[in-house]
């Protein structure tokens, strides 16, 4: 009897706990953000500006509604389960909705996918990298949901405590031992690539802009990257560096243009893409011949942009005198460029 007592008493808990937890509606799950950011990304198009827009306003940075718990993401630093969820949901336009009945504040849902961290980069992908990307850009590719740029497949960053300067956004891509981070910038109706420093305060990827070029042929390819390669050596044997860099930019533009980004490594025993390549190793010795320490991080950029373009002469490279000011400023790199490119040795 006392057995069947005590089977009864934990049945009666089991079954009470099961029917008291609250059940959220299922048509419901998905990935919500608060209605405020939603506007001022649609506004702003620009990712920073949104968080700088919304900085003092306490609300969720993310609400997922996932098997039956809510989750969030402080920042998209932190995720977390919201532990006492005091949600209202509601339905306007055929679009849902929740009030945080706590603090008033809305939340809009942008997918019906619980994996947040996806719907979020893909609300960002819509709203503001293809609407910010001019659609001529031939080297610049979306395909699937993923954009590449100069051959290279990108992600968006959404941590927002990385978010400090006044950028659109940043995108990074994994390759190799190094990390590149590049920012977005609307500046004179152009978008800029901001190269981001790494935390040794250097990048290994330059500063750049995308410059749309059209060609009606491979014969106009040709010429205007001949005669500006052409220019650049004569600027450079005159020692007037800034307007050799201006004309080896010109060459490099030409071909991520012309090629739609598709130039690697694969490509560097042939001929076609040496003026290329070279064209990058150049601009990075006009930097150090400028010999000026604010610039100089460009030079330590070009040099790794030349090696993963196809530059082949890594021996060469190190001992070239056009480049000693920058030994001499990043003694380890060196070191560094023999470690990262050592299959390129001689």
């Amino acid at each position: 009897m006392k057995k069947i007592v005590i089977i009864s008493c934990i049945f009666c808990f089991l079954t009470s706990s099961l029917f008291s937890q609250e059940v959220y509606p299922k048509n419901f799950e998905g990935t919500f953000i608060p209605v405020d950011f939603y506007n001022e990304v649609l506004k702003t198009k620009s990712y920073s500006q949104s968080i700088k827009n919304t900085n003092n306003i306490e609300f969720y940075t993310v609400v997922c509604l996932r098997n039956n718990n809510f989750w969030s993401n402080v920042k998209f630093h932190d995720g977390y389960l919201i532990k006492e969820p005091n949600f209202e949901y509601l339905t306007k336009n055929e679009v849902q909705y929740l009030l945080d009945k706590n603090t008033n504040f809305e939340y809009i849902k942008i997918s019906d996918s619980t994996d947040y961290y996806s719907a979020y980069r893909y609300f960002l992908f819509e709203n503001i990298l293809k609407q910010i990307l001019p659609t001529d850009f031939s080297y610049v590719k979306i395909q699937d949901n993923k954009f590449f740029i100069f051959n290279k497949e990108w992600q968006i960053d959404i941590d927002q405590y990385h978010y400090y300067n006044d950028l659109a956004l940043i995108i990074y891509n994994y390759e190799n031992r190094n990390t590149y981070k590049l920012g977005l910038q609307k500046k004179d109706d152009k978008i800029i690539l901001i190269a981001l420093k790494d935390s040794e305060g250097l990048s290994t990827f330059p500063e750049r802009e995308i410059l749309p070029l059209k060609f009606k042929s491979e014969k106009e390819f040709s010429s205007y990257v001949n005669e500006n390669y052409k220019l650049g050596d004569e600027f450079y044997d005159k020692k007037d560096y800034r307007n050799a860099i201006t004309h080896y930019e010109n060459v490099i533009n030409a071909y991520v243009c012309f090629h739609s980004g598709v130039i690697n490594t694969d490509k560097s025993k042939n001929k076609e893409f040496q003026t290329y390549y070279y064209s990058i190793y150049n601009v990075a010795c006009c930097y150090s011949l400028l010999k000026n320490y604010d610039e100089d991080s460009a030079t330590y950029s070009y040099l790794y942009f030349a090696l993963e373009s196809g530059y082949p002469h890594l021996d060469y490279l190190l001992n070239d005198k056009d480049l000693e000011f920058t030994f001499k400023h990043y003694p380890k790199l060196k070191e560094e460029l023999s470690e990262d490119f050592w299959y390129k040795k001689e």
